[in-house]
């Protein structure tokens, strides 16, 4: 009798959090610093992860069927919001671009071996290399091509010269550099990004603020860890000026984040609404906690 009242206890504390968390979802999402919370924490796969719970401890109620169509509605749901779909008309690759987070580890070595390509520009955040010997024989086994580490936290690789580098140290420990570079004889401007995955800075500011240092709308090309999802409202102003290179040519779950699970995406390409891209991939590796995005244009 106790283990039913329990039982039934948690499958409506079950059912409460999937409805708030449900409604913050579709109605609020990080408008204020108390939703986001919600936001970030109960993303549609987690609501879904919840609802699925809730089922199993009602398997054997009348209420089964019930709690079955909520799961399947969510699923529905995310698939329709997650899951996307492209048509690739021209698979034929002029250039290049991969960005990763390297999870405070990973070299540029382990990042072509996972790219299984040595792409025109390779952006690392959360490079964090502290073995100086690695990079130099990095370096001398690629020595006509150009290697740079900023402040010792974003990594940078190009095949032509990487120039105008300004690392720029923004508020609550976010970082992001901007340099420029050329891809096959064309200029182009570079935004790399990495925001603090610290949950008790509102993400809104801190976007508007790296936001602030992009000056060029074309050729220009925005990676970054943002540690924020695609559905955020603070993202409109990227939205107006930029394309996401996901939505845009990629194809399957939007989501970068965790361990090959597709519960966040956190990890973003943004490019000017001038280029062409011909498609994107999402790579999934255990090297990382993160996806990498390999960008052909």
């Amino acid at each position: 009798m106790v283990k039913s009242d329990f039982v039934k206890y948690l499958s409506r504390l079950l059912s409460l959090l999937v409805l708030i968390s449900l409604v913050n979802y579709i109605v609020f999402k990080d408008v204020i610093y108390l939703s986001s919370l919600i936001f970030y924490v109960f993303p549609l796969p987690v609501i879904l992860g919840v609802s699925f719970l809730n089922l199993m401890l009602n398997i054997k109620t009348k209420k089964k069927v019930f709690y079955a169509f909520i799961s399947i509605l969510i699923l529905v749901f995310w698939m329709y919001k997650s899951y996307i779909v492209n048509h690739i008309e021209d698979v034929n690759v002029e250039s290049e671009v991969v960005y990763w987070n390297a999870a405070k580890k990973r070299s540029f070595i382990d990042a072509f071996a996972v790219s299984e390509t040595i792409p025109d520009v390779l952006v690392l955040v959360e490079y964090d290399q502290t073995d100086k010997q690695l990079l130099n024989k990095i370096k001398s086994k690629f020595a006509k091509y150009h290697f740079k580490v900023i402040h010792g936290k974003i990594g940078v690789f190009s095949k032509c010269r990487i120039r105008n580098i300004v690392p720029i140290k923004m508020g609550n420990n976010s970082f992001m550099v901007k340099f420029k570079t050329k891809i096959k004889n064309k200029e182009f401007s570079f935004y790399a990004i990495d925001i603090t995955a610290n949950i008790k800075f509102f993400r809104k500011h801190m976007l508007e603020e790296a936001f602030g240092y992009v000056i060029t709308t074309k050729n220009t090309i925005i990676v970054g860890d943002f540690n924020t999802p695609y559905e955020s409202l603070h993202f409109e102003m990227y939205r107006q000026r930029f394309k996401h290179a996901f939505t845009e040519k990629g194809n399957g779950f939007l989501e970068t984040w965790m361990w090959n699970l597709p519960i966040l995406s956190l990890d973003h390409v943004w490019v000017s609404k001038d280029l062409k891209l011909r498609m994107v991939n999402k790579i999934n590796t255990w090297e990382s906690d993160h996806a990498m995005l390999k960008i052909q244009l």
